[in-house]
Order: C-alpha cells, then sequence, then structure tokens
C-alpha cells in the first residue's frame, strides 16, 4: 500500500475500483476512521492501532468537507498511534472529538449508514436489508432525522385513515341493520296493540261474567247458611274430640322419641368420657415412658451403685444369711435390667457412630464437590458474559433480556455460540475463533421464523440495534443484522 496518498471525490456517487492491494479497502477506512465512525462499521479489525501502516508509529487522516453558500471548506485531521490514541484537529485546531462528531451531525455526514458509504466487507448486509430499512436509510442519508420523523408520521396517519374507514363501514351497516330491526319491531308492536285492545275486551267480559257468578252463589249461600250452622255446631264438637286424640297420641310418641334420644345422648357421653379417660391414660403412660427414656442413664448409674453396693455386702449378707446360692440368684436378676440397658445404649452409639462416619465421608464430600462445580460453572459463565460484553454491548444486554423472557418464544432460542460451546481445553478456542468469523460467534440462533421475528421487535424496542440473528439450517430465512 501507499505511504501517503490523496483523493478528491465529486458529488453524487463515487466508486473505487482497482486490482487487489491498491489500497480501495484503505482509502474507504480513511473516510470511516477520518469521520468519527467506529471500527465495528468497517467489519475488520477491532483496534484502531491495527489500522497504523506496517513499519510505522502512527498514521495520519486529513479531509476536506465542502461548504455551502460561499463559507471557508473545513478540514478535519486524525492522528492516532500504535498505542491506541487519537488526536484530532479542525482547521489545524486540536479540539476534542465530540467537537468533530457534532460538526459531522450538522452536515448530515453518516459513515455508519450503508445508503451513505457502502464498505466492501458490508455489501452482504446492504443486500439483506429489507425495502422497509432501505427506505429508512435512504431518507435519513438524504433528509436526515426529520425525514424519518415524516415518514413515521405519515405510516401512522395512514394507519388511523384505515382504521376510522373501516369504522366508518362498520358504523354504516350498523345503522342499516337498525332501521330494519326498526321497521320489524313495528309491526311486532302494531300486533302487540291489537292483542292489548282484546284483552282488555276479554278482561271486561271475564268480570261480568265473574259478578253474575258470584251474584248467583250469594243467593245460594244465605239459603244454606242458616241449615249450616246447626250441623257445624255437631261436626266441629266431634272434630275437635278426634284432633284431641291425635294430638295425644303424637304426644305419647314424641315423648317416647325424646327419652331414647336422651338415652343415645347419655351412651355417647359415657363413651366420649371412656375415651378421655383412655387418652389420658395414654399419654401418662407415654409420658412415663418417655421419662424413663431420659432416665435411663441416669438408672443406669444408680443401678451401678447398687451393683457396687451390693459387691461391697455381699460378704455381710452370706453371713448374715448363710445362703450364697440364693445372694447369687437375687444378683444374678438385678444385672439383667442393667446388662439390657447397657446393650441399648452400645447400639445407639454404634448407629450414632455409623450416622456420623456416613456424613463425614459420603455426604460431606458430596455437597463440597457440587457446590465446586457450581462456583466454577457461574465463574466461567460470567467471564463468557464479559468477553462478550467487551466484544458487543448490544449482544450482552440482549442475552440478559432473553434469559428473562424465553417463555415468549415457542421453539428454542440459542445464544451465541460463544457461550453455548464449552471446551474441555482452552487451547482448543483460539481454533474456532480462527475458523468462525467473529460476527457469527455473537449471533443468535432461531429454530422458527416467527421466533426470530419477534426477538428482532423486542431487541429494537430495548434500543439494541446491533444484534445477528440466525435461522437454524433448512428453513426459509436467512441471516438479518440491524
Amino acid at each position: 500500500t501507499y505511504k501517503s496518498v490523496e483523493l478528491y471525490p465529486n458529488q453524487s456517487l463515487n466508486l473505487i475500483i482497482g486490482p487487489n492491494g491498491t489500497g480501495k479497502s484503505t482509502f474507504v477506512c480513511a473516510i470511516i476512521l477520518g469521520l468519527c465512525g467506529k471500527t465495528s462499521v468497517i467489519g475488520r479489525a477491532k483496534k484502531i492501532s491495527e489500522y497504523v501502516r506496517s513499519g510505522c508509529e502512527e498514521a495520519t487522516i486529513e479531509i476536506e468537507l465542502y461548504q455551502q453558500d460561499g463559507r471557508q471548506n473545513v478540514i478535519i485531521t486524525r492522528t492516532f498511534t500504535l498505542a491506541g490514541t487519537s488526536t484530532w484537529c479542525i482547521d489545524h485546531k486540536t479540539v476534542k472529538e465530540k467537537q468533530v462528531q457534532e460538526l459531522i451531525a450538522s452536515l448530515n455526514i453518516q459513515v455508519d449508514n450503508l445508503c451513505q458509504l457502502l464498505p466492501q466487507d458490508r455489501v452482504q448486509d446492504f443486500s439483506n436489508m429489507d425495502p422497509q430499512e432501505l427506505l429508512r436509510s435512504t431518507l435519513k442519508a438524504v433528509g436526515g432525522q426529520r425525514s424519518v420523523s415524516q415518514l413515521d408520521e405519515l405510516i401512522e396517519s395512514r394507519t388511523q385513515q384505515r382504521g376510522l374507514s373501516t369504522k366508518l363501514q362498520n358504523n354504516a351497516q350498523l345503522m342499516q341493520e337498525q332501521i330494519r330491526l326498526n321497521e320489524r319491531l313495528k309491526v311486532q308492536i302494531d300486533a302487540m296493540k291489537q292483542r292489548q285492545d282484546l284483552e282488555k275486551q276479554i278482561d271486561i267480559c271475564e268480570k261480568k261474567k265473574l259478578w253474575l257468578e258470584y251474584q248467583e252463589l250469594r243467593e245460594k249461600f244465605v239459603e244454606y247458611s242458616n241449615d249450616k250452622k246447626e250441623a257445624e255446631k255437631i261436626a266441629v264438637i266431634e272434630k275437635v274430640k278426634a284432633e284431641i286424640s291425635v294430638l295425644e297420641q303424637q304426644k305419647l310418641a314424641a315423648n317416647r322419641k325424646v327419652y331414647a334420644l336422651k338415652d343415645q345422648a347419655n351412651e355417647s357421653l359415657n363413651s366420649i368420657r371412656t375415651f378421655e379417660f383412655k387418652l389420658k391414660e395414654i399419654e401418662g403412660a407415654f409420658q412415663d415412658k418417655l421419662e424413663r427414656h431420659r432416665n435411663r442413664e441416669r438408672e443406669l448409674q444408680e443401678a451401678k451403685a447398687k451393683l457396687e453396693k451390693l459387691v461391697m455386702d455381699k460378704t455381710k449378707l452370706v453371713e448374715k444369711v448363710g445362703d450364697d446360692e440364693k445372694v447369687k440368684m437375687e444378683l444374678a436378676e438385678l444385672h439383667k435390667p442393667i446388662m439390657k440397658t447397657n446393650a441399648a445404649i452400645d447400639n445407639l452409639k454404634k448407629q450414632k457412630l455409623e450416622v456420623q462416619y456416613d456424613l463425614e465421608n459420603n455426604v460431606t464430600p458430596q455437597i463440597r464437590q457440587y457446590q465446586n462445580r457450581i462456583r466454577k460453572l457461574e465463574d466461567e459463565d460470567v467471564k463468557r458474559l464479559e468477553v462478550l460484553r467487551a466484544y458487543s454491548e448490544d449482544c450482552y444486554k440482549a442475552v440478559l433480556w432473553l434469559r428473562e423472557n424465553k417463555e415468549l418464544f415457542k421453539s428454542p432460542v440459542y445464544e451465541p455460540m460463544m457461550l453455548e460451546i464449552k471446551f474441555t481445553d482452552p487451547k482448543f478456542a483460539r481454533y474456532l475463533e480462527s475458523t468462525v468469523a467473529g460476527r457469527d460467534l455473537v449471533a443468535f440462533t432461531f429454530e422458527s421464523t416467527r421466533d426470530m421475528n419477534l426477538f428482532r421487535q423486542k431487541v429494537r424496542e430495548q434500543g439494541l440495534n446491533r444484534v445477528k440473528r440466525d435461522l437454524q439450517p433448512g428453513r426459509a430465512c436467512g441471516t438479518t443484522e440491524h
């Protein structure tokens, strides 16, 4: 490549052509780096120091920008060294990088917009852009952010217009349906009015009929009332007697039932008292056994003391009683509970030692082993995330968001290859890095086109604009980046 070169681009479209190795990409890189572009826009080396010519200590880029309305052209100079430090100048005066960025933004220069500047290594990304992305990038390149905002307002207005048009059609259809319904109801209302008139006439006739029947029945009532009074006097007395007899019988039956229920209640109360008494006896026996168990060792000590006392008094007892065999039998009887208690204590101590041995030699080492593995995996995952974060802050944030929202996706979604592939020997990692492109190492992989589109929408809402996505091979979609 050349140690020093100067080119003069013109307005409209500028193409740089030439044989391989003549410096086409070098000139494009100089434009991007000289206009505050990031190394990621170039798609090659990540460090600014890697763009210094081999054998040199520093590189200098000088760009003269044309100014309209007769204003003086602006000269931007950037000098960067192998150490990665950069010095910025405007019209040969040292300034901060932020001032250069503000100047470039005021001139609507967008080196990261593929519709303004298309590096050779980014042609594939440009071809993968859909028509909507191309339109936005073109508007942004020609008219700036204001044109993009106007496009968004136009799309929103068109959406509202379609919604209002649909609503208007629905309302018109609903109005026609209501008109037809009113016409049908009008016929029904007229029929109901006629029916109500007829029902009123029928009601008047029925009332007249009832009045006539009432007059007839009243006359018969007056005729039979006198005879009925005499008959009712006798019938009422007989009826009352019969009712009194029935009530007495019901009273006797009810009393028998009451007595039977009282007997059943007394039996139930007695049973409850018996069970309560038995329960208290069982609780007392349990407390006694529990107390005896707690005092077993104390009893053992007392039994040993008694045994020692009996041994000491053995000679006296033999002399006093005169029957050595009888004394031995009594001592043997005393030794039986002592031996039984000692055996139980030895068994419990043995079980305790076995549990302690199993805990110290089996359970505790396994717990430590699992804890070490968990810490190791967590440390490794944290290290990988930090490496990913250093490579791409957007990819790092997208991974954290995906881990918290996996339930939104129907099919599995795979994190970047940098996090998924783990090597038993770290030396194999460099072979993967040299074989697979860096952009593919941080790509998310999907099995479903729906999931990929949903993921793209969500990361855009989060403001993550540099996240690469891949669809699993065999599906009808390619790789996209935005």
